[in-house]
């Protein structure tokens, strides 16, 4: 009998010890902030020709999807441009743009071979940005090809409930 009981009691403190435990474990003095996931970056093609610059789609984000979570504030926009080169010439790909309070944002391949292709990976606030392309000989203004405008709208959508994201 006498070991029953002292099983017992070592049974109760340590019962009582791992709800002390859970307990101290739970909350604590920092608040927990659910900040929103940043949101999944917009793939954008983009086509060196003879003439001209395109970028496909050349208005960004998207809208959002009904149900889709938004954020509370505006969020910058994260974008990956591949561009390819079909042209007969190595051209250097330039994407240019202010932010709102007027800082310059740059971003600038390598010259890209005749039909290869480049990556721009950019984060970048709303506004309108140039993408244009510029070769390593000097040419004739009249023979530049046209750049592409590519506009940044606010973005409110989070990958919050998007699933099987890395």
């Amino acid at each position: 009998m006498r070991q029953n009981a002292g099983t017992r009691i070592a049974a109760s403190i340590l019962a009582g010890g791992s709800v002390l435990l859970a307990f101290a474990g739970c909350g604590g003095d920092d608040k927990f902030k659910n900040e929103p996931r940043p949101p999944v970056p917009t793939q954008l093609t983009g086509v060196i020709t003879d003439d001209e610059v395109t970028v496909s789609p050349n208005v960004v984000p998207r809208p959002p999807e009904k149900g889709q979570q938004e954020a509370a504030t505006e969020l910058n926009t994260p974008i990956i441009l591949v561009i390819s080169n079909q042209t007969q010439q190595p051209h250097s790909v330039t994407l240019t743009g202010k932010t709102r309070d007027g800082k310059p944002i740059e971003a600038r391949t390598p010259p890209i071979n005749p039909l290869d292709t480049a990556q721009i990976q950019q984060t970048l606030p709303p506004g309108k940005y140039e993408v244009k392309a510029g070769s390593e000989k000097a040419v004739n203004p009249n023979e530049q090809i046209a750049a592409a405008t590519l506009t940044v709208n606010p973005n409110r959508q989070t990958s919050s409930d998007d699933l099987l994201l890395p």
